[in-house]
């Protein structure tokens, strides 16, 4: 018989390979296992250096009385000093702060890898949030830290070790507002594009942030979900007098994205199910509008007909939280503050909005979000109404017991 052919054994690969006893190619910061696997590596959480056996080499040359750098003998070796650097120096007329963040770089290099990676999910738009973005932030600080309070949100997200990059991205995120409330009326065609991505920003960490931990849930459930809508309009409030000029832009590609969910559709298909309980819906409320109010009755048949098209736009644009998010945003005020008072038929619409987000939601900062809002308006619901939201907790498996991050 043959004998085995030797492997040489690896003794300084990552804690990942080791668990799962498989050969680490000791690459760095990350080995290609956990690159592969998108799985976190020790090295890049540990920041280690060179391997082990360089590092070996190196302690054997010095031991010996031999630099690893320098060939000669060891009676050759010159004293060491700095004055070999000394040519480097320059006078300096004004002393600037040269404070370095090790954090602040290891989260840019996280955006720049990663989070650039997964908020680019339309092709074509890759250079706008890999290149284009990070520029725009050199130049407006409430950027920068609204662009670094996101990325510490998805490292915390996506780390095995949430502490401390979840502090890190409240840190940011409360400096970015501080930064931004001073000038937040004053866009012009030279900022305009910061601020529009600063509301993009916002509203990815406004979803965010409950995913990181239960303890960013507010007690009233539906109240808080209701905050995103408050965001929303708040967005297009700030952002529509510098419209065309952010059209006109290199970041029209961008808002030309979002423009998709503005037009009227009615070529998408909705599926049957959900076609089959929204007319439900429909059916309930024109019974009570002969018995009840019929201001409240014509508000839900209003959201009921763009919860509609939001399905259809979805059929047009699968696995995009936007269709959902355009029918929040532009739904009537009056409709929202029905959902506020816990009218019980504004709920069951708004438990269908929850399957479209649960749908739709594949990004890391809105999952889980669907399944919330269909649970909090399953929990007020009197037991008479739960046989119009049955398909909706159906499809979303909802769980009473659960939230967006236990």
């Amino acid at each position: 018989m043959p004998s085995r052919r030797y492997h040489p054994k690896s003794k300084s690969g990552c804690g990942q390979c080791k668990r799962r006893r498989i050969k680490c190619d000791e690459k760095h910061p990350i080995c290609s296992a956990c690159l592969r696997r998108s799985h976190t590596c020790d090295f890049e959480i540990n920041g280690s250096a060179a391997p082990a056996r360089a590092r070996e080499r190196k302690d054997a040359a010095c031991l010996s009385g031999q630099s690893p750098y320098i060939n000669g003998s060891q009676s050759a070796q010159p004293e060491a000093t700095a004055d070999s650097f000394n040519f480097l120096l320059s006078p300096v007329d004004q002393e600037l702060s040269l404070e370095l963040s090790l954090i602040d770089l290891e989260l840019m290099h996280h955006y720049t890898l990663k989070t650039s990676v997964t908020i680019s999910a339309t092709e074509g738009l890759e250079d706008i949030w890999k290149d284009l973005v990070p520029q725009l932030a050199l130049k407006h600080d409430y950027l920068m830290h609204s662009l670094l309070a996101v990325t510490a949100l998805h490292r915390a997200i996506s780390s095995p070790v949430q502490d401390p990059y979840e502090k890190y991205a409240l840190q940011h995120q409360n400096r970015a507002l501080t930064l931004f409330q001073p000038v937040v009326s004053g866009i012009t065609q030279s900022n305009c594009n910061a601020f529009f991505m600063f509301t993009v920003f916002a509203l990815r960490y406004a979803l965010g942030i409950p995913q990181v931990s239960t303890k960013h849930l507010k007690n009233d459930s539906i109240d808080q979900i209701l905050e995103i809508y408050a965001l929303l309009r708040g967005i297009a409030v700030i952002v529509a007098p510098a419209f065309a000029w952010i059209a006109q832009g290199s970041l029209s590609p961008l808002l030309n994205r979002h423009l998709r969910y503005t037009t009227d559709v009615e070529v998408g298909e909705i599926p049957e199910d959900i076609r089959s309980a929204l007319d439900r819906l429909d059916e309930r409320n024109k019974a009570q509008a002969d018995t009840e109010d019929e201001a409240v009755s014509s508000l839900c048949s209003s959201a009921i007909r763009g919860l509609r098209t939001c399905y259809r736009r979805m059929d047009q644009y699968p696995i995009e939280e936007g269709p959902a998010l355009y029918w929040l945003s532009t739904v009537d005020s009056e409709f929202v503050d029905l959902i506020k008072s816990h009218d019980p038929m504004a709920l069951a619409v708004f438990a269908y909005f929850g399957v479209a987000l649960h749908t739709a939601s594949s990004s890391w900062w809105s999952a889980g979000w669907g399944r919330h809002v269909v649970e909090a308006t399953s929990h007020v619901l009197e037991d008479e109404w739960h046989d119009l939201v049955w398909v909706a907790k159906q499809k979303v498996e909802v769980s009473f017991s659960t939230g967006l991050k236990s």
